[in-house]
């Protein structure tokens, strides 16, 4: 006999989030490693000893933390799937019948944390893994990728015209004043710049060129996709099977790699854990 399944909804039900979960998933393995109330400690001179109780800071950190996980960008959808995804409730502490909070935390966070508390929270991760033995301080490998930017080609103007919108109406106007002289003025004064002749050089693209919408991102080639604007993501990874990631450091996508690898040392042993690895190793990674 064929079953035609009806919506309905009941006035009880019996139902365990811990039971829900399954007992192999990700989120479990995480909650079950890292112990999040160091996070309190190191927020806590942002709150006041008085007035209404604030949302957990370890929800707000967990919650960022479930968007890198699933590569949610938006903040706005990293909240709804907070709300209707039974395993993210899970991982926050929340059950069945509670709302986690809506995309306005995270700009709030923002706000009265500053970029420092997160850079330090991801710090306290990293140093935890190297108490538990993930990481061998002896070598590291580095390298970097390219992420392509939102910025489109057709974004793409001459430096020197970026710069003149940049400018505000009184630098418009010395300008002008001083590119276009009165009749009178000595006319062999060339303005700034003299005769404007060359650098000695050929200059590049990215020298000349750059997108108004993201001034950060650069022209690059990649080989089956052509051009594109781009940043570069550059990463060092401890040796162990673990393969900890313990220092990313971002810049424009023409930034050549070996430039980046005192930044990368200093983020990973100076500051941290004051050791220098023995060697250091170019590791291609998958883009």
């Amino acid at each position: 006999m064929m079953e035609s399944k009806r919506s309905g909804t009941k006035m009880v039900y019996q139902f365990s989030l811990e039971e829900y979960i399954p007992k192999d998933h990700f989120l479990r393995l995480v909650d079950s490693l890292v112990d999040f109330s160091f996070v309190r400690d190191l927020v806590r001179r942002f709150y006041s000893d008085r007035g209404a109780p604030s949302v957990d800071p370890v929800v707000i950190f967990k919650m960022s933390l479930l968007g890198y996980f699933y590569g949610i960008s938006s903040e706005r959808r990293l909240a709804e799937e907070c709300r209707f995804n039974l395993a993210f409730k899970w991982f926050l502490h929340y059950d069945i019948d509670e709302i986690p909070p809506d995309h306005s935390i995270f700009s709030k966070a923002r706000a009265r944390y500053g970029k420092g508390a997160f850079e330090q929270f991801f710090a306290e991760i990293v140093r935890k893994c190297k108490d538990t033995g993930l990481i061998d301080g002896e070598r590291i490998f580095m390298d970097a990728t390219l992420l392509k930017a939102s910025a489109s080609r057709k974004s793409l103007i001459s430096r020197e015209k970026y710069m003149d919108l940049r400018q505000s109406p009184r630098q418009y106007i010395e300008a002008l004043w001083r590119e276009n002289p009165a009749e009178g003025n000595d006319p062999n004064d060339k303005g700034p710049g003299g005769t404007g002749g060359g650098t000695g050089g050929r200059q590049k693209t990215n020298e000349v060129v750059m997108s108004k919408t993201d001034p950060d991102a650069a022209l690059v080639y990649r080989p089956g996709a052509g051009s594109m604007l781009a940043h570069k993501v550059h990463v060092a990874v401890a040796e162990g099977k673990a393969r900890i990631v313990t220092a990313v450091v971002t810049s424009s996508g023409a930034i050549q790699e070996h430039t980046q690898v005192p930044e990368l040392l200093t983020a990973r042993s100076l500051t941290r854990w004051s050791q220098m690895p023995a060697t250091v190793l170019r590791a291609p990674m998958n883009s």
